[in-house]
């Protein structure tokens, strides 16, 4: 006599999938600078419509605000996509194969 289920399921105990801790922290730093771009494209707008209105020292402080949000959303975008590396969301790049010396020659 057989008694199934008695001895319980050939698969584990399914637990949650868990986001790294890593990957939270570089999820926040990504919503750190893209709050900073924010900040620094309304700031540069400021600038330059006060800078059109006569203030020509504003000019500079409109350059350097379009500048730095540059910067700002290429460090946003660079977390960003490393969170998601971290995560599992995005997949990482394959390893390069490595590469022989001598060109084809060499290589027959």
């Amino acid at each position: 006599m057989s008694r199934v289920g008695a001895r319980g399921k050939r698969a584990g105990a399914r637990t949650k999938a868990r986001i790294p801790r890593r990957a939270l922290a570089l999820l926040a730093g990504g919503v750190v600078a893209l709050a900073l771009w924010i900040y620094l494209v309304w700031s540069a707008i400021h600038f330059g419509s006060s800078a059109r209105g006569g203030d020509d020292s504003d000019w500079w402080l409109a350059g350097a605000m379009t500048v730095g949000a540059i910067a700002a959303l290429f460090v946003c975008m660079m977390l960003l996509v490393q969170a998601g590396r971290v995560a599992g969301v995005a997949a990482t790049p394959p390893p390069k194969a490595p590469r022989t010396h001598g060109g084809k020659r060499a290589a027959r």
